[in-house]
């Protein structure tokens, strides 16, 4: 009896301590590329380009993309398959050289919606802020899922700003 109650108590506490993590989690990340916020956006707006600094796509061997709508700006969707999971991206608005948000959807979770600014500098060059908030709601798995996520993208959102801050210095 004494087990079970010790249990009970164990399931009580993660359950309280998830109710006191965030119901919400924002990602960001920003970069200063040299070359102007037409060329950066170009980048990001054509979904074509996305398999050469996406570290989601350009480190899977098995991924097989198919495009849909147009290849660029709002309606531009991105459907593939792969060994590592499903799943589609679209873009829901795009303002040249300014801001790109987007729609990602992996197979068997609900949309998160994810977004680039492109702030012009002075000197010809442009913050890149790359944004996506992750939302839990009530649900106290999902609530420690996030703070899990959020910890395993730290890494893939500056390597794809790193990526794309590469291919745009070189044009």
């Amino acid at each position: 009896m004494k087990m079970i109650k010790n249990i009970f108590l164990v399931l009580a506490a993660l359950l309280i301590i998830a109710f006191l993590l965030p119901n919400k989690i924002k990602l960001e990340h920003s970069l200063v590329i040299a070359a102007p916020a037409d060329s950066v956006f170009n980048q990001v707006n054509n979904l074509q380009n996305w398999i050469v600094w996406n570290p989601w796509q350009n480190n899977d061997t098995t991924i097989k993309i198919n495009y849909y709508g147009p290849l660029a700006g709002i309606g531009a969707t991105q459907k593939w398959t792969s060994s590592n999971g499903n799943g589609k991206i679209t873009i829901m608005e795009s303002v040249p050289a300014s801001m790109v948000i987007y729609e990602l959807q992996m197979e068997g979770t609900s949309p998160k919606t994810a977004m680039f600014n492109f702030e012009a500098l002075n000197n010809n060059s442009t913050n890149l802020i790359f944004t996506m908030e992750l939302v839990a709601g009530y649900n106290p798995i999902m609530r420690y899922m996030h703070v899990i996520m959020k910890w395993m993208m730290q890494k893939d959102f500056e390597n794809s700003l790193a990526n794309i801050k590469q291919i745009s210095e070189r044009k």
